[in-house]
């Protein structure tokens, strides 16, 4: 009870925030979880270099809710959808006061959420950002073909995005990091040195502090390493979708180069 307390505090949709640079507003932002997981050592390889790897790494399947001053309330993905149905509940918030959902990438642990299990868009009033190139390259993947079921109930409030342009007034300015995906995107959150980092990491005990090996989810590996590598130059405050829950970290750099995930509580 108490720890549903203190969220049921915190997201609140106007619960307070700020006015950030430039008109923006920035978001209060709120962990959920989806689901728990792990992820089996086997997942993971490394062309750079070798270590011992444990049998599973601790992980989870993230939502973050953002809200606002002024009452709207918005998600960076879905999860799978039943874990994040839950959560809204608990918490009284309705599915139909979800302004936006922000989509990190298109895998079913993304966007599985964004219909119910009846097939009707789960946020009927939502818009739907993705990144125009994340979402044209899932048009021309074959093994992706199959998420459709999740956008075509919802194809009329599609938003499509650039990159390192601000979204309107959601305080969130979208970066280009890829390899998971093609177009695979890092929210930076306005005002704060903290992004939503998607899956730059699939198990942070391993990939922070060895960022060369990859989950065989990555598509392009090679670019993949390098974008993990270039998030982590950033510094600052990850809000990840497979970070262990409650899916916050603060990145810091050791004095020997190597880095480090501190949990935020």
């Amino acid at each position: 009870m108490k720890r549903l307390s203190v969220f049921l505090a915190a997201v609140l949709c106007g619960a307070a925030a700020v006015a950030g640079t430039e008109g923006e507003s920035v978001p209060r932002v709120v962990p959920l979880l989806d689901r728990a997981s792990r992820m089996p050592g086997s997942l993971f390889h490394s062309t750079e270099e070798k270590v011992g790897l444990k049998s599973s790494y601790p992980s989870a399947i993230n939502v973050v809710l953002l809200s606002y001053k002024d009452g709207r309330c918005a998600l960076i993905d879905t999860g799978f959808g039943p874990g994040l149905q839950r959560e809204l509940a608990e918490r009284k918030i309705p599915c139909g006061s979800i302004s936006a959902v922000f989509i990190t990438h298109i895998h079913p642990d993304h966007v599985g959420g964004l219909v119910a299990e009846d097939g009707r868009p789960a946020f009927p009033k939502a818009k739907i950002y993705v990144a125009r190139r994340e979402y044209e390259a899932w048009q021309r993947d074959p093994r992706r073909a199959a998420l459709g079921k999740c956008f075509e109930p919802c194809r009329e409030r599609i938003v499509l995005f650039d990159f390192d342009k601000a979204l309107e007034n959601w305080g969130l300015l979208p970066l280009l990091y890829p390899g998971h995906t093609p177009g695979h995107t890092v929210f930076k959150i306005a005002g704060k040195e903290a992004y939503f980092v998607g899956d730059i990491v699939h198990a942070v005990d391993l990939q922070v502090p060895h960022p060369g090996y990859c989950a065989k989810y990555d598509m392009e590996p090679a670019r993949a390493v390098a974008s993990r590598r270039e998030l982590l130059m950033r510094g600052g405050v990850w809000y990840g979708s497979h970070i262990p829950f409650p899916g916050c970290v603060r990145i810091s750099r050791a004095p020997d180069g190597t880095f480090r995930a501190v949990p935020v509580n």
